[in-house]
């Protein structure tokens, strides 16, 4: 029994890694203990601490700002809510109600006598019979009831409309006067201001009647109720009817305090829903901030940034005269050793870091020492890693090198060995005489031809290898007849693959376009992909050579030579190893595995010739796990670039 020496390489690679690894536990030991890593870690723990005491300081700020102790520039609203959120100060617009009827009396027939009459009063309005109209109108007013509001309030409005028609505008004016005093300021009829209505409608009546002092007077009371906001409406349209009666009665002078009203329904419709949630004590809302004390029910709202400038003066208050660390408004593109987030409480900015600008307060007394010790550690960690590194290339080289060569020496004898013994057995039969049949002879003699063949497209598979690790691989292309050069290969392989149960079935396609390709190298490779089919897919039961006109993946017309089988397969791993040399899968039905030179050399070949060969899912096929396509694309035009 031999017993197999130890590669020298794999000791020097081992003690090369052993050495790399204890250098590297070394040095890690001596920069755990380097001033330069303490330095840094302290002026870490003193960015957290110094952190701690900004955030600090900026929730007492905020609780401050909010109950109004420090004077703030620009122009702060101050508010005012309840316990449960609601707002005081600024007074909010009350909320709109629509008039209707609540009738004390629940036993009270309905519709009421008032609304019947209403409703007759007005179809005589419909048809114009203002007369009869008012007469409902009157006899409805002394049969309203308590509650009725919204009938009484249409009553009026139609019995206005009656006068008016009637062109009795004076006493048009005086009804809506009187109605103007029995509703109140929020009360909406028919989804409408119902304050806004009579304003109007009193002032146009009074217009109409000749008395303009008293339409002025009537537009000057609605817009006293708007300037004291008792109007219920949305701010857009608040500030619409402003502007509109301030320029009927121009009065411009009262627009800033119009602006001041609609702002602070504006505010108020903002601050609503924040203020209903006890959580949250700063709001942003634009370009302004909104503060809350929920314990003082106070709170204030100021431009973002009149807060960012006094954020700035208390931080520069509370960081170290000495400039070693800064607030800035962002972390910046500079690579900070020392960075980090503020968090602040919400409506503060949010992208504010504490930034370490001076790392030679920390760092500077250590820099000597941590670069001889840096500088040592790399040098020697380096030279360790460069022998590991080539040690274990070399290792690993010289392991495929010999199981290559192994498997090489293997393929080829097993190749090698059936045409030979075949031809051995042929020739002794002959020469003892034992076949004298003339067609048994032809036969013998067409076996033998068979076998020559095939040792020589091994052996010239073999030289194309030797040139292709030389570099010295050439084919030379010329035009050819494609159906003429596969049909007599076709033939010879029919019976090779029937013996191995496969069934050979050939597709040419008619008028195929002449190509420019090396006979014999292209006869060796569609010869190979055939040899393929018959070691890999025995159980196939079938194999199928298709020639047809084809374009490639730019549309580029190229004829496309296709052997397709349905044996097991090509596994998705192993798509793109097939086509390296000396890589072979394991054969089916008894066979033996080749040198892992075929596919090698067919995609060799098809380089030289300027095509592709590859592995596809032919048509007609279930994909590739249930057979296996191979493709040769020769360029149709590629001969004539070559001339």
């Amino acid at each position: 029994m031999i017993a197999r020496r130890r590669v020298p390489l794999s000791r020097l690679w081992g003690l090369s890694l052993l050495a790399a690894s204890t250098a590297l536990l070394g040095a890690t030991w001596f920069l755990s203990g380097d001033p330069d890593v303490s330095a840094q870690v302290q002026a870490l723990e003193d960015a957290r601490t110094l952190a701690d005491q900004l955030e600090e300081e900026s929730v007492r700020l905020v609780r401050r700002v909010a109950t109004g102790q420090i004077a703030l520039s620009g122009r702060p609203i101050k508010i005012r809510f309840g316990e449960e959120g609601a707002l005081l100060e600024p007074r909010p617009v009350p909320q709109g109600v629509e008039l209707v009827d609540v009738l004390k009396d629940l036993e009270q027939p309905r519709p009421t006598p008032a609304s019947l009459l209403l409703r007759e009063a007005e179809g005589h309005g419909q048809r114009q019979e203002w007369a009869l109209a008012l007469e409902d109108i009157s006899r409805g007013e002394r049969v309203i009831l308590e509650g009725e509001d919204a009938t009484y309030a249409r009553l009026m409005l139609q019995k206005a409309r009656a006068l008016s028609s009637m062109d009795r505008h004076r006493e048009a004016a005086r009804v809506l006067e009187a109605l103007w005093v029995r509703t109140r300021s929020y009360d909406f009829y028919e989804g409408l201001s119902l304050r806004v209505l009579l304003g109007h409608s009193i002032a146009a009546h009074w217009k109409d009647a000749g008395s303009p002092n008293a339409s002025r007077a009537a537009l000057n009371m609605l817009l006293e109720e708007l300037l004291a906001g008792k109007v219920p409406l949305q701010p857009n349209r608040l500030s619409f009817e402003g502007r509109l009666l301030l320029q009927t009665l121009q009065r411009n002078e009262l627009a800033s305090q119009l602006e001041g009203v609609v702002a602070g329904v504006r505010l108020a419709e903002q601050l609503r829903e924040p203020l209903r949630s006890p959580s949250v004590s700063a709001f942003p809302m634009g370009a302004r901030v909104a503060f809350f004390d929920r314990s003082s029910g106070v709170g204030m709202v100021t431009d973002d940034y009149v807060l960012e400038q006094l954020l700035r003066e208390r931080f520069t208050e509370a960081l170290p005269p000495s400039g070693t660390f800064q607030v800035r408004s962002s972390r910046g593109g500079e690579d900070r050793s020392v960075a980090l987030r503020l968090v602040f409480p919400p409506g503060l900015p949010d992208d504010w870091w504490l930034v370490l600008v001076d790392s030679n307060a920390y760092t500077e007394p250590a820099v000597r020492r941590r670069f001889l010790l840096l500088s040592g550690m790399l040098a020697v960690v380096s030279a360790l890693v460069v022998v590991g590194f080539w040690g274990a290339r070399a290792l690993r080289r010289r392991a495929e090198l010999e199981q290559i060569r192994s498997d090489f020496i293997a393929g080829v004898s097993h190749e090698l060995r059936t045409p030979a013994a075949s031809l051995a057995l042929l020739a002794s039969n002959l020469m003892d005489g034992r076949v004298q049949d003339p067609k048994r002879l032809r036969e013998y003699y067409a076996a033998m031809q068979r076998d020559a063949v095939r040792l020589q497209r091994l052996v010239a598979d073999v030289l194309d290898v030797s040139h292709l690790e030389r570099g010295s691989f050439k084919v030379e292309p010329v035009p050819t007849d494609v159906a003429a050069l596969l049909l007599p290969l076709a033939e010879d392989q029919r019976l090779r693959l029937s013996d191995a149960g496969l069934e050979l079935s050939v597709e040419i396609a008619a008028d195929l376009p002449e190509v420019s390709l090396d006979p014999a190298a292209a006869e060796r490779a569609v010869a190979n992909l055939l040899e393929n089919a018959r070691k890999y897919a025995s159980n196939g039961g079938w194999v199928e050579l298709r020639v047809q006109s084809g374009q490639g993946p730019r549309g580029e017309d190229e004829l496309h030579i296709e052997v397709a089988d349905n044996g097991p397969g090509v596994p998705e791993a192993w798509r793109e190893r097939i086509f390296e040399p000396y890589e072979r899968g394991k054969a089916e039905g008894g066979l033996k595995a080749g040198a892992g030179l075929g596919l090698a050399l067919v995609r060799e070949t098809m380089l030289a010739h300027g095509g592709r060969a590859e592995l596809v899912t032919c048509s007609g096929q279930q994909g590739l796990t249930g057979g296996a396509c191979f493709r040769l694309s020769y360029p149709v035009l590629f001969g004539e670039k070559e001339q």
